[in-house]
């Protein structure tokens, strides 16, 4: 049995302003996963064209992503509690690290999206989700790339 974490994200799709070609001192200096996006922002590039937003957060900037998982799959117990999640996210880890070009934190595939029927879960029900890359905080000390923070998830969001 796996388990699901729904993280609180909203997702955003062709969203940002600017040129089409992502500058290379961009605020975290990452291009690519964990490149911050948004309002004022360049556009994710190709590769990572998600931009994930953190639901609640004091801005309307996220980083950008790509799906790691197309067609998952869970069912919720008596609780509204994710059970039998399939396939697991740490399926995806691997499309994740490959993409990840920074020397802060990892590539996982963790954040759950698109999940239909829409939040919040209900028990006894089934589910189809998409997943998408994060940026893990460093095991180590926590620390996250420039401009990006550690959340409760232990992964880096834009605050």
């Amino acid at each position: 049995m796996h388990s699901l974490r729904v993280a609180t994200l909203v997702l955003v799709v062709g969203f940002g302003c600017g040129s089409s070609d992502p500058s290379p001192d961009a605020p975290t200096g990452l291009v690519g996963l964990g490149q911050i996006c948004g309002l004022g922002t360049d556009p994710c590039p190709s590769d990572t064209p998600r931009c994930l937003l953190t639901e609640g957060g004091t801005s309307f900037n996220g980083f950008c992503s790509k799906t790691c998982i197309d067609n998952g799959t869970f069912m919720t117990d008596a609780d509204a509690k994710p059970q039998n999640v399939t396939p697991p996210l740490s399926s995806g880890d691997g499309a994740c690290t490959a993409i990840y070009a920074g020397t802060i934190g990892t590539g996982a595939c963790v954040a759950t999206v698109d999940v239909m029927p829409a939040l919040p879960l209900k028990p006894n029900t089934s589910y189809t989700f998409k997943a998408a890359c994060v940026v893990k905080c460093s095991a180590a000390d926590g620390a996250c790339p420039t401009g990006l923070a550690c959340n409760a998830q232990h992964y880096c969001q834009a605050p």
